[in-house]
């Protein structure tokens, strides 16, 4: 299978497509298609039956979708030489008008405070900021949520005032914070 992948020193990142995603929902393919062993506890929170059909409707309007949706965080453990699904995160679509994307994670719980979602959001803000189109990347999290604040705070985030529901910290990083990182 063809796609479109973003390797760090400990992850490689897969970026869904409407054949992988749908093999998530349906079809035991899935492990052949991702290459990697998948753990009992998957998925991992936020990631159910509605979220997948939501990206596989999306990722099937164009190939241009690919990269915009979710991504799959795949551990590449050398010390066991092999790899492990560990978690999901992504874009909640393509820029708006303003030029921002908005980015979520998720890891399963026996890999977080490993700081690979830390890795996997670097690597993702990376990857969006490497279209020219992108002037921010915002992230929304729960005050309770301590380790998911970490990761936006260790990736150059700062805490902004925003519109958002009532008891959620908006975050920002600028195209030009990014670029001063």
């Amino acid at each position: 299978m063809t796609y479109i992948s973003i390797t760090t020193d400990r992850l490689e990142l897969i970026a869904g497509t409407p054949e992988l995603v749908q093999s998530e929902m349906t079809s035991s393919r899935f492990t052949a298609l991702i290459d990697a062993r998948i753990p009992k506890a998957w998925p991992p929170e936020g990631h159910h039956p509605g979220t997948m059909g939501f990206t596989a409707q999306r990722l099937g309007e164009g190939s241009d979708q690919i990269g915009w949706w979710c991504w799959y965080f795949v551990l590449l453990d050398k010390n066991k030489n092999e790899r492990v699904l560990i978690g999901i995160g992504g874009f909640k679509g393509q820029a708006n008008p303003d030029g921002m994307v908005e980015i979520g994670y998720s890891v399963l719980p026996e890999f977080q405070r490993l700081g690979y979602a830390t890795e996997a959001v670097k690597a993702l803000i990376s990857w969006a900021f490497s279209h020219v189109t992108i002037e921010g990347v915002i992230a929304q999290t729960l005050p309770e949520l301590i380790p998911s604040i970490r990761v936006l705070e260790k990736n150059g985030f700062i805490k902004i005032d925003g519109d958002s529901k009532p008891g959620v910290l908006n975050f920002l990083l600028s195209r030009h914070n990014f670029v001063n990182l």
